[in-house]
């Protein structure tokens, strides 16, 4: 599997998770709303992942602008969310 099918099965699979916790939580069961929420995070992460693997292979490679710095793009929001993420819970 490529990494970009991968990224985009990715995307599908949260997306799918947020409205099946959505519908969940619509119907009563109330503590199921952080994990719709966890999803939603999950699901930012994935469209930065995809897009960040997707970017790269339609650069130039001789260019100093090409792919390295949208991978680091991509690990700095990722770190980013990972840090605000671990925040919320001190």
């Amino acid at each position: 599997m490529k990494k970009q099918n991968a990224a985009f099965l990715s995307i599908i699979s949260n997306s799918f998770l947020i409205i099946f916790k959505s519908l969940l939580a619509y119907d009563g069961l109330h503590t199921v709303i952080s994990e719709a929420a966890h999803s939603g995070i999950d699901l930012i992460a994935s469209i930065v992942a995809f897009f960040s693997i997707k970017r790269p292979s339609s650069l130039p490679t001789g260019t100093p602008y090409g792919p390295a710095n949208t991978k680091t793009f991509r690990a700095f929001s990722s770190n980013a969310h990972i840090f605000r993420r671990g925040n919320d819970h001190l």
